[in-house]
């Protein structure tokens, strides 16, 4: 791990720059910038672990920035202030990771803070894996980033958080509470394939409500099969059970709280046993950073979460 006091951006771009000449790297190989938004020093290393994962599957840039405290708090910039840490070569696999700490009104704008450090002809993918500002698109590095990934579930009201997003909604913003989605998306959309194609009157999701997953996936399937959809809470992780009913029986798919693995049951048919499990931030994260353009499936969703508000 390399640092720099009293530093500027600018500079650190350089730095690395020096750094690949030195050691014969390239950073031609780094096909995305990824800006995660960090809230406190504690987060960092989570952040780390985690993007070190996701560069494996995009070898990437990464740029983690910590909140300035002094702009955090409301207070007139003093004496601004930025330290860097820079994690590259083995340590780091396939990424440059760097670590800005603004403080002192350096990171009033954190969009000007990162740009000289975006790698040319690469996206720019904006993360909050925490708690995320209500307009993700209208804070200064949303406005240059081409995708905009917040986490509802990582704040205290994920359903308020996604009707929030919800509201002020702009093309390239996604959540990893879809991604987490995916699976359960994919076996419905299996069963649906399967004859008789009749009619589904009523969808009921089993799950803790308390988390953002079983309203997105409810209102995909209002919008999908428009259903009657039932809700009932539950105290696990994520998602229980989803049961689709039609003339001839009930669809469903349950995973038992805890389990890794799900059960299929169809009308007439033997169980189907198929492995589930809950999705880390790591796999949602390299599923959204495979989409570059507007995810309008996202969005159609959030809005029909916003007319069951």
């Amino acid at each position: 791990m390399y640092e720099l006091k009293g530093t500027t951006s600018a500079y650190v771009s350089r730095w690395l720059e020096g750094q690949r000449t030195t050691d014969g790297s390239s950073s031609l190989t780094r096909v995305v910038t990824l800006v995660a938004v960090s809230p406190s020093e504690e987060s960092v290393a989570e952040v780390i672990n985690a993007v070190l994962e996701v560069s494996r599957a995009h070898p990437a840039r990464i740029i983690v920035v910590l909140e300035d405290p002094d702009v955090a708090a409301g207070v007139a910039a003093t004496q601004p202030n930025l330290d860097a840490q820079m994690i590259l070569g083995d340590t780091a696999g396939l990424a440059e990771i760097v670590i800005l700490r603004p403080s002192g009104g350096a990171g009033t704008d954190l969009g000007s803070l990162v740009m000289p450090l975006v790698l040319p002809d690469t996206p720019l993918i904006a993360w909050w894996p925490q708690d995320a500002p209500a307009s993700p698109s209208q804070t200064s590095i949303g406005q240059v980033a081409q995708r905009r990934i917040t986490h509802a579930n990582s704040t205290a009201n994920p359903r308020k958080a996604l009707g929030t997003l919800a509201e002020h909604y702009s093309p390239g913003d996604t959540d990893l509470t879809w991604a987490g989605l995916t699976i359960w998306r994919g076996h419905l959309a299996s069963l649906l394939d399967e004859p008789p194609h009749e009619q589904m009157t009523h969808a009921r999701i089993v799950g803790n409500l308390n988390r953002g997953g079983a309203h997105l996936l409810g209102a995909w399937l209002e919008l999908r099969l428009g259903v009657e959809l039932e809700l009932v809470h539950s105290e696990s992780a994520g998602i229980d059970s989803v049961t689709l009913v039609r003339a001839d029986g009930e669809l469903a798919i349950e995973r038992p709280a805890g389990s890794e693995h799900a059960v299929i049951r169809r009308p007439n048919r033997k169980d189907l046993e198929v492995t589930m499990p809950l999705r880390s931030s790591q796999a949602m994260l390299i599923e959204e950073l495979r989409m570059m353009g507007e995810d309008r499936e996202y969005r159609e969703v959030l809005g029909q979460l916003q007319k069951r508000r």
